[in-house]
């Protein structure tokens, strides 16, 4: 369960708009980022919204490391004989 109260949440719910730039030239729009209803997921990515300066956009890459998601260069191997597709 979350130690956070619906004060600390509520500026995330309203001013965390996912990733990204708002000068992209493409934008890609989903629902949520998905996975963080509720407990634990929800309050570590509190967290690292909180540690990444508050901000309505967010770099993915940063946003995911604060999960220790390493991310991998998808170029390297996309030139590659036998290289498969990446979707992300």
């Amino acid at each position: 369960m979350s130690s956070l109260s619906g004060s600390e949440l509520a500026p995330m719910a309203e001013n965390f708009y996912g990733y990204g730039r708002w000068d992209a030239p493409f934008w890609f729009i989903a629902p949520v980022p998905g996975g963080a209803q509720c407990g634990e997921s929800l309050e570590m990515r509190y967290q690292i919204w909180k540690a990444l300066g508050f901000e309505q956009v967010v770099n993915c890459a940063a946003y995911h490391r604060g999960f220790r998601f390493a991310v991998k260069s998808a170029r390297k191997e996309a030139y590659q004989d036998g290289a498969t597709a990446h979707f992300c």
